[in-house]
């Protein structure tokens, strides 16, 4: 059966899965790599066993229809068995992050109501405030390596079996809640995005037409945080075609693993994607004296191979991806498709594709959704996968017009030919006290496809010019310092007078593109990179504007007092 067709016979999750596992029992379908490095898979039918199982238990341990589990791990396949036991099960499954702070861990858990809390190891256990872990009604950790003595092991989680002759299970009404997603953060107190099983198959259906060239033999990638919608959304769509997924538990080990597994597709930030282009700059430095047009076969040969060699194209989304990124995989025959989602619409609102691409958009809009524009160029949906409102949050009729469009926050225009171009978001807009209003957003990009910076964050708003808060590349930094990449200190950089100097000299050479009251007039290099963990990323590695700049407010002020 063609996997759209397939996608439109279920209206649930577990009924999709079900079909799937009827249909092709004994195919692989989830594989995880062992310590020995080799692959290993599980069938459809194990896979279906092992979540009817955890379903069991879930509800032995007295959860009912409408509570709240927990998932606390990285990405794996565990996750995702997880995740499907309790959609069986006919609970909603809360995504956490693992790098998130403990006070975040603690907010998502309480406020959904986590009756159950499934965990990667014992050391993210230990994560969780000890009253919320006293109430839950049940507790699992995944890895043998690292249990917890007050935890069930997950080969008893899934070690019940269905009973013989039990007939078909019973699934949960599409109109059931799914999942709860956690907004970011990026500008206050994180707010529950509800999505019911409708929600989500109606994106798995959306997600399969967009991209017709994947089939059932092309191999899925699964290595983003699945705490986040959009991998478990792909996943999802490789249930529907019944290609295989392969779980990538360590990020570090990405590029010597995609070699092995040999996808058709790989979807990544844009950070992703600027990082392989500087490590392939890296790599072909001695040919830059080599014709363009000779250098392209090279290139391409080069690049795919990195990719494992069947790779079809790249998707990338969550934040502007570089002109030279661009041109780069274009160069190397590998189309890099920008598209554009929302955490509150399930399904993905714009995307350029085979056949409809077009160089600094997102692409057409999708079907599935009705779009308008403000006045003032604020996109607004409504479609099948946009959310009813924030859970548990009186406010959220406030997002929505009366006729029923949610307002996005995000600025854009279509154009002639229908591709969609954003222009940045409503909150991060900075406003200058000379009166210009400036999208960030653009200009953060433009400097980040620099190669010796990792970040950079615009601020500005109020103040008469803009600032920057910068930090380096430490790849780059170690290859000036010729140095280990973890002996890299903003120290050394400070007494490195070449490297210093070109930082300087591409602040200049950006700045000169641009218009005067675009340009960075001030900035400062921080000592370190952004992380998760310290709370100035979300889990799709997007700065939080608001809290760097609460955080760095002394360094901002030191900078317009200077001038």
């Amino acid at each position: 059966m063609e996997s759209c067709q397939f996608a439109e016979s279920a209206s649930t999750i577990p009924e999709l899965l079900y079909r799937r596992m009827t249909e092709s029992p004994e195919t692989p379908c989830l594989f995880s790599r062992s310590d020995s490095g080799a692959w290993h898979g599980m069938t459809w039918r194990e896979f279906w066993l092992a979540a009817a199982a955890g379903a069991k238990t879930l509800r032995g341990h007295g959860l009912r229809s409408g509570d709240s589990v927990a998932i606390l791990a990285r990405t794996r396949r565990e996750w995702m068995i997880a995740e499907h036991a309790a959609l069986l099960a006919g609970l909603m499954v809360v995504g956490v992050d693992t790098h998130a702070p403990e006070d975040h861990i603690g907010h998502v858990l309480r406020h959904c109501g986590a009756k159950a809390l499934i965990a990667d190891t014992g050391k993210n256990l230990d994560k969780v405030p000890s009253d919320i872990r006293k109430a839950l009604q049940l507790t699992v950790t995944m890895d043998v390596c690292e249990p917890s003595a007050d935890a069930m092991a997950w080969l008893a989680f899934t070690g019940a079996t269905l009973d013989a002759g039990v007939g078909e299970p019973v699934f949960p009404d599409a109109k059931s809640s799914a999942t709860l997603i956690y907004t970011s953060g990026t500008t206050g107190t994180p707010k529950a995005i509800e999505f019911t099983h409708a929600h989500l198959m109606a994106a798995c259906r959306s997600i399969v037409r967009l991209f017709p060239e994947v089939d059932h033999r092309d191999r899925t990638v699964c290595w983003l945080p699945m705490s986040h919608l959009f991998q478990r959304m792909l996943n999802l769509a490789a249930v529907a075609k019944g290609g295989p997924i392969y779980f990538l538990d360590d990020p570090r080990q990405m590029m010597v693993q995609l070699r092995e597994i040999k996808p058709a597709v790989l979807i990544g930030v844009p950070r992703f994607f600027e990082k392989v282009h500087e490590g392939v700059q890296q790599k072909t430095r001695a040919f830059r004296w080599v014709p363009r047009v000779l250098m392209r076969p090279l290139l391409a040969g080069l690049v795919k191979r990195m990719f494992g060699g069947r790779i079809k194209f790249l998707i990338t989304g969550s934040a502007p991806c570089p002109a030279a990124v661009h041109e780069f995989f274009g160069d190397a025959g590998l189309p890099l498709f920008e598209a554009y989602g929302i955490s509150e619409n399930a399904v993905p609102m714009a995307a350029n594709r085979f056949g409809a691409c077009r160089r600094g958009s997102v692409g057409t809009l999708l079907d599935e959704n009705e779009i308008r524009f403000e006045v003032d160029n604020e996109i607004l949906v409504r479609g099948p996968g946009v959310f009813g409102g924030y859970w548990r949050d009186g406010e959220s009729r406030d997002c929505f017009t009366e006729d029923g469009f949610y307002k996005t926050g995000d600025y854009g225009m279509l154009d002639g030919d229908g591709y969609l171009h954003l222009r940045g978001r409503k909150s991060d807009l900075i406003k200058t006290s000379t009166g210009r209003r400036i999208s960030p957003a653009k200009l953060e990009s433009m400097f980040q496809a620099s190669p010796c910076l990792e970040h950079a964050v615009v601020v500005g708003n109020g103040r008469k010019h803009l600032a920057a808060l910068l930090t380096l590349n430490r790849a780059w930094l170690a290859r000036k310092l010729k140095c280990a990449p973890s002996s890299v200190t903003l120290e050394a950089w400070m007494k490195a007078e070449g490297a210093q100097k070109e930082v300087f000299q591409e602040m200049d050479r950006i700045n000169m593109q641009l218009p005067e009251y675009e340009r960075i007039q001030s900035f400062t290099i921080l000592p370190r990179s952004f992380s998760m963990e310290d709370g100035e990323l979300t889990p799709t590695l997007k700065v939080k504007r608001r809290a760097l700049e609460e955080k760095y407010r002394p360094l901002v002020d030191e900078l317009y007092k200077a001038l």
